[in-house]
């Protein structure tokens, strides 16, 4: 992937001293509660034999997945070696007047009324190039239970960018980063309904980062996360198509405490590596001092998870006490 300046969202209100660590040179780390909630899966499939897919049909009309637009779709062995069977979506065109094609399985799940506003999707995914010349796009939409369609991140086959589209969004938004034919990348995208935001992940690498999950008020429920195959020009189709596996929606609590910072290590020569418990998808500004009065800035984060490590690497050696905050 290739990285290039692009926006980022506003970011969130900021929180005053939400969690407060002394390090000394001797401590014993607090018997802190797990706070890493445990996610509840909503759906997840591997599209294997043994759970009822065939290589004979369209996925569409298989374990309940449903097909919106007319195109390829099915299943395939070791496409993604190693993996068993996986599915697909693309390679033969729609029949006009349709231009795409979407897979989705219906989850129709209401995330604040069910106490569990934190969705993770997360899909093993890869863009299998063209060898007639077309090539396309391959999207993955969220969509509330009403089918208003909430947001879409897009893999161009044709310039290679990853972009994305917000809700009232008429064009795509270049992420900054492109994608490589044939390479497998896991996708997570995670959906804070409780805070309208969501960000996503491709590797590693965050790609979009606290943008709104509605920009229009709608009411957010989850209704089905779709696999996309839209052709850029109906007259001259490629042959592309997206493959996808291990395709999950898990769901979340979030819990309503203040931060807590917890030690892990401590390097008498200096480095100290803590542990922060907090809100996914929420930007949190570390800090330390010396002497509770003059605080000095560290890291700004925003974890997509519900914890995550710091090392303090500037903790001087043999200083008498450090303070820590988070907010």
């Amino acid at each position: 992937m290739k990285f290039s300046t692009c926006p980022r969202s506003t970011p969130l209100s900021a929180r005053l001293l939400l969690g407060l660590l002394l390090l000394a040179p001797t401590f014993s780390a607090p018997r802190v509660a797990a706070q890493v909630p445990t996610p509840v899966i909503l759906y997840r499939t591997e599209f294997e034999f043994a759970e009822g897919y065939r290589t004979s049909a369209d996925l569409a009309g298989q374990n309940n997945w449903v097909a919106a637009g007319t195109g390829g779709s099915g299943i395939l062995t070791n496409a993604l070696p190693g993996q068993g069977q996986q599915a697909y979506v693309g390679f033969t065109p729609p029949t006009a007047p349709d231009d795409y094609v979407a897979l989705f399985r219906p989850l129709n799940f209401t995330p604040l009324e069910s106490g569990l506003p934190l969705v993770r999707f997360t899909v093993l995914m890869n863009v299998n190039d063209s060898t007639t010349g077309g090539r396309d796009s391959f999207r993955w939409s969220v969509y509330t239970t009403n089918a208003t369609r909430l947001l879409t991140l897009d893999f161009d086959n044709e310039t290679l960018g990853i972009c994305y589209q917000l809700e009232a969004g008429t064009n795509f938004i270049s992420t900054g980063y492109s994608f490589t034919n044939h390479a497998t990348y896991r996708l997570e995208v995670i959906l804070n309904f409780q805070r309208n935001r969501w960000s996503a992940l491709l590797g590693e690498t965050e790609i979009v980062t606290l943008q709104p999950i509605t920009t229009r008020n709608t009411p957010l429920t989850l209704g089905d996360i779709d696999a996309v195959y839209f052709v850029h020009n109906p007259a001259m189709p490629g042959d592309n198509y997206l493959i996808f596996d291990d395709y999950t929606v898990a769901a979340e609590p979030i819990a309503n405490t203040s931060p807590v910072l917890v030690p892990v290590a401590y390097d008498r020569a200096g480095p100290f590596t803590f542990r922060a418990f907090v809100e996914p998808l929420v930007r949190h500004t570390l800090e330390a001092s010396d002497d509770l009065r003059q605080w000095r800035f560290l890291q700004t984060y925003i974890s997509p998870d519900a914890s995550f490590d710091f090392r303090d690497t500037t903790a001087v050696p043999g200083t008498r006490a450090r303070f820590y905050r988070i907010r």
